[in-house]
């Protein structure tokens, strides 16, 4: 891969990213299990999902079996890291953990919106 390559052990996984409305929870899991499938072996991969609909023991499994990283992340509308934890029954599904905040840490957090708009309730300086 070229891009390994190029940057040698400093190389890490790739995220791919997900948005929390568009598409109900299991035909979510549906696509990613089946494009998780389609991935080359060779560079580590990792998901971030912004839909807490989507954590459990489904997602779980199919991280597991594509050898794939959960991306713990501190999003408006994700629970806390440990209830994240909690609801991947405790279990990392790979060698190392990942973690990321996509937001400014000196705002404060805002309600969840049940609203599916991604920008419903939110502020010029708290868009996620």
């Amino acid at each position: 891969m070229p891009a390994q390559k190029g940057v040698g052990s400093k190389f890490g996984p790739f995220i791919f990213e997900f948005q929390r409305w568009g598409v109900e929870p299991a035909d979510f899991l549906d696509a990613l299990d089946q494009f998780l499938g389609t991935l080359p072996p060779g560079p580590q991969c990792a998901t971030e999902v912004r839909n807490p609909a989507i954590l459990g023991s489904r997602y779980l499994n199919i991280l597991r079996t594509h050898h794939v990283f959960h991306v713990y992340n501190h999003w408006t509308a994700m629970p806390p890291l440990s209830d994240q934890h909690r609801l991947l029954e405790q279990t990392f599904t790979a060698p190392m953990s990942l973690s990321g905040s996509s937001r400014r840490w000196d705002l404060p957090m805002r309600k969840p919106s049940n609203d599916t708009h991604p920008t419903a309730g939110s502020s010029p300086h708290n868009l996620a």
